[in-house]
Formats: structure tokens, sequence, C-alpha cells
């Protein structure tokens, strides 16, 4: 709205100094309006340079994240892609849904740089129970209907300032490889023989029978609990040895 008002402005200006001949009307009236106009210009520049009339709103959402290779492993998958050297900025593959097939997520839109310059995404490890990706979005609001009125011409409102997500997975049951690690993964997995599965069944089935032993007492859930972690836990330790041979 502010530039029809300047437009207008403009006009009674031009007709207060121009069309006007009386001085003691023409003087008064030709200051009131150029120094409207020139606030209106400075007003229209602030909320340009420093978004004046607006404020920061920030917003954090939180929700649970599946394994990049489903069902595929006992344990929880994230496939990392670094973007630049030291940024600690990444595109992180995983799936939104527990049926659901593993994507991309947080792709810069190249198409849009200065928006994606303001995003970035990145990845911890936790004791949690499951993996969560936790997103934090800061965006310009305006500070009331006045504002949003007389400056609210170019879809300004709702704009991000910045956005920031991090991935926290289970330090136990989850892994994070690059995209060459995962196809590493899916060859020695395929690879993977008979008797390297029953060793890794053998360990699981001693820590389950020491635990036992320490608590006679355990309930068949209690055992199973167990029998789940250390599963979860040899995996781990085997694929990340597995990894470091290749």
């Amino acid at each position: 709205m502010i530039i029809p008002i300047l437009a207008v402005v403009a006009i009674l200006t031009y007709l207060a100094w121009i069309r006007i001949e009386p001085l003691a009307w023409r003087v008064p009236l030709g200051l009131i309006s150029g120094t409207v106009f020139v606030a209106l210009v400075m007003l229209l520049l602030v909320n340009f340079d420093r978004h004046y009339g607006m404020e920061k709103v920030t917003k954090t959402e939180t929700h649970q994240i599946y394994s990049a290779v489903g069902d595929k492993l006992p344990i929880g998958v994230l496939v990392t892609k670094e973007l630049g050297t030291k940024a600690d900025n990444y595109v992180l593959v995983y799936a939104d849904k527990k049926d659901a097939k593993a994507t991309p997520h947080f792709v810069p839109d190249t198409k849009h740089m200065v928006q994606a310059v303001k995003k970035s995404a990145t990845y911890r490890e936790a004791n949690v129970a499951q993996a969560t990706v936790t997103t934090t979005t800061t965006r310009w609001e305006w500070r009331n209907k006045v504002f949003e009125f007389l400056l609210g011409f170019g879809g300004e409102g709702g704009t991000v300032a910045k956005q920031s997500s991090v991935v926290t997975m289970p330090k136990s049951s989850w892994l994070a490889v690059t995209d060459k690690q995962a196809k590493q993964l899916t060859k020695l997995q395929g690879a993977q023989d008979t008797a390297q599965q029953q060793a890794l069944q053998q360990v699981v089935a001693e820590q389950v029978m020491a635990y036992r032993e320490v608590n006679p007492m355990a309930t068949p859930a209690e055992l199973a609990k167990v029998e789940q972690k250390v599963t979860t836990e040899t995996t781990v330790a085997a694929i990340k040895k597995m990894l470091a041979e290749n």
C-alpha cells in the first residue's frame, strides 16, 4: 500500500510547490507533503535493509525418522553427504515413515540460492531411544497489521531468516555412513557367508546366556530385549569393522 501512497504524496508535493500561488499556503503545504514523502521513502528503505516493522518468530518441530535401508539390517542407517569441506552441512538420506522409501533431505535449491544459504542440516549421536529430526525455523513476521498494510506488498511476511535441522540418532543402534560406504555395505551384506552369520549368532547367544546366569529370574520379555540390544550393538561393531577393512 505504501507505493500508491507515495505516488499520491508525490503528486501533492508537486501541486503544493508548483500550482499553489499564495506563498502563505505554498510553503507549509509543500514542507508538510515533502516531509511525508521523505519519511515514507525512508520507511521503505529501512524495511528493505533492516526489516523494520518486522520481527523474528522461531518455531521448532521434531518427528521420528527411520533407517535408510529399511528392515534389511537390525540397525538404523543414516546416509550422509557433506556439502563443502568444513561447513558441517549435509544432505541426509532417511525414511520419514516406517514403510516408506528413503529419500534425500535438505538438498539445496540451486534455483533459489539466497534462501538455500539460510538453511543447514547436520547429525549427531546421543543416548536416545529413537532417531529424530528437529528443525528450527526462524521467519520474519509483521509486528502488527499497520506495518503489514503499509509494507506488505512484496510477500515478505513469513520469509525464512534461518533454518537449521539436526538429526539425532541412537548411539548404540544407528550408524552414519557416506553414500560410498552405503554401497559397500550393500555389497558386503550380500557377500556375507553362513559362517559369518553363525559367528554373529553365537556371540549374541553367549552374551544372552551370560546375562541369564547373572539374572536367573529374568522373564522371556527381558531376555528378548537383551537379545535385541546385543544383536544391534554387535551388528554395529561388525559393520564398522567391515567398512574399515574395505
